[in-house]
């Protein structure tokens, strides 16, 4: 568990998370299973490479589960 709390906090970085800029182009993703959901939203940089800008996602309730 201590490498998945690892990973969460280097995707919040500074080091890896860029500024949203309106001006380029912008893909998100989701992905649920039975029990989460996810999403993130990336841009296109300038020199072609895609950084994240958000990144979110959250345990289903048991109402929601069902």
């Amino acid at each position: 568990m201590k490498a998945f709390q690892k990973i969460k906090q280097t995707l919040k970085s500074a080091q890896v998370i860029a500024y949203y800029d309106p001006k380029l182009k912008t893909i998100v993703a989701t992905d649920a299973s039975n029990i989460r959901l996810g999403a993130a939203m990336f841009q296109i940089q300038k020199d072609g490479t895609r950084r994240p800008v958000y990144y979110a996602s959250r345990s289903l309730t048991a109402v929601e589960e069902n």
